[in-house]
């Protein structure tokens, strides 16, 4: 999954030049290697970081824990224009299209209205 989401703000970035992505990441205590593989990417990225939850504490912690994340990391950091954050959530085992960041960043600068933006399921298997 971390792949997908690195292509998905890469292809934000390339279109849109004005976008400043930033990934942060709540490991969420997984016992698989998936927190070794996020660290590739930190090291990597400039943009990426990695948050841990010391156990798995259930998804709703752990979303909570990352807007927490998400805040402190936007005042620490000075970010500007934080009237306009946008948090995008992808579980472990999902998969994002190139487009998605950039498409749904439009569509909500588009509508002030909007406060919630989602996608659609493409169901596959690889059996």
């Amino acid at each position: 999954a971390i792949d997908s989401v690195i292509q998905s703000f890469e292809y934000a970035k390339k279109h849109d030049s004005d976008i400043d992505c930033y990934l942060i990441v709540r490991n969420d205590g997984s016992k698989d290697n998936s927190r070794a593989e996020v660290l590739k990417k930190v090291n990597q990225y400039k943009n990426v970081f990695l948050f841990d939850n010391e156990k798995n504490v259930g998804i709703l912690k752990t979303r909570r824990n990352l807007f927490l994340d998400a805040y402190d990391f936007v005042n620490k950091n000075k970010i500007k224009n934080e009237e306009n954050i946008f948090l995008s959530f992808l579980d472990s085992d999902d998969l994002c299209m190139p487009t998605r960041v950039l498409r749904q960043l439009n569509e909500m600068m588009s509508d002030p209205t909007l406060t919630a933006c989602g996608g659609q399921v493409l169901l596959f298997s690889d059996t």
